[in-house]
């Protein structure tokens, strides 16, 4: 999305580097570490960073349980089925 201010033009950056590490079983990441890239995408001022896919495992459900608590510039964007198991495990459940 460009975001058209006067003269000058903004371009906003969805980061999906958590997505697709998670994807890529020879580069597994724990939660503290999905966390610490998180701290350094957001400090680099990217608009949006996508979790990837908080339901495929406890880690991925645990990594962004704590990238909600602890992010406080980026907003988050994770992924779901509509399936029961991954409707309890949403994102927005997350502080409940």
């Amino acid at each position: 999305m460009v975001i058209k201010t006067g003269e000058l033009r903004r371009a906003s950056a969805f980061d999906t580097t958590l997505a697709t590490a998670s994807r890529r079983p020879e580069t597994p990441w724990g939660a503290e570490r999905k966390l610490d890239v998180a701290m350094a995408i957001q400090s680099l001022g990217i608009d949006v960073i996508d979790t990837g896919f908080p339901g495929a495992s406890p880690t991925d459900l645990k990594a962004t349980r704590m990238m909600s608590e602890q992010l406080t510039d980026a907003p988050l964007s994770s992924f779901c089925r509509s399936v029961p198991r991954d409707v309890v495990n949403r994102p927005g459940r997350l502080s409940s």
